[in-house]
Order: structure tokens, then C-alpha cells, then sequence
């Protein structure tokens, strides 16, 4: 790993000025770019009835965002984050719709149903963890 001074770390990356408003173009001076990007996420919030753990977690790629135009691999790591959020946000609908309770049904056997607390306890099941399942 290359050390670099901190003057370094605090200059604009020239990969990231080259993305303006109008696309691919002539770079744009760093606080430009610094605004630009900002501003591209600043408006994309989230719907009242996300779970705060989604939340939360969504907050902080939009925070790290930001900082895409001093390393331009950062956003790469949240696009891929983001993802991860995707399936933070359908655990927590997949919690809320369940209230508590999980049902397997399989062919030719009765159902059975099985009281989880987080989705933690849903991967358990799913896994085999539990002799139950």
C-alpha cells in the first residue's frame, strides 16, 4: 500500500471530475464536483415505514457517497452495498408481514408453524438449525 500524504487524501480524485450534469464531459473543478455529487443523492429518501435498522444503514452510504469524489472506488462499494440494503429492507418487510409466525406448508404433510423474533431465527429454520424444521 502506497502511504500518501494527507494533502492527498483531501484532493479530488480526476476519474470523479470527469462526471458533470451533463454526463461524461469536461472536468469539473472539485467543489463543483463536491456539490454535484451530493446533491445526486441528497433528494432520494426513503418512505416513512422503513425500518430504522434500513435506515440507518442507508444513511450511511449516503454520507460515504459524498466522499466518492476523493476515492472514485467508493462508489463502487456502495453500489455494492446498497444491494445488501435491498435484502436488509426486504428482511424487515418479510418480519412485518409474518407478525411473528412462519408457516411451511409441504405436500402431503400438515402444515407446521413456527414462532421467530428476528429473521435471524427464520435462517436458523431454513438452515436446519432447529430439529424442528
Amino acid at each position: 500500500m502506497e502511504i500518501r500524504p494527507l494533502a492527498d487524501l483531501r484532493a479530488a480524485e480526476d476519474l470523479s471530475l470527469a462526471f458533470s450534469p451533463y454526463g461524461l464531459g469536461g472536468r469539473m473543478r472539485p467543489d463543483d464536483a463536491a456539490e454535484f455529487q451530493q446533491r445526486q443523492i441528497a433528494d432520494c429518501d426513503l418512505a416513512t415505514g422503513v425500518a430504522p435498522g434500513t435506515r440507518d444503514s442507508f444513511e450511511r452510504l449516503r454520507t460515504v457517497f459524498a466522499y466518492g469524489v476523493l476515492c472514485y472506488d467508493v462508489y463502487t462499494m456502495v453500489g455494492d452495498q446498497a444491494l445488501l440494503i435491498y435484502e436488509q429492507a426486504l428482511r424487515d418487510r418479510f418480519m412485518e408481514w409474518c407478525a411473528g409466525t412462519v408457516t411451511f406448508h409441504v405436500p402431503q404433510t400438515p402444515d407446521v408453524s413456527y414462532t421467530v423474533t428476528s429473521y435471524d431465527d427464520v435462517k436458523k429454520g431454513s438452515l436446519g438449525d432447529q430439529p424442528a424444521w
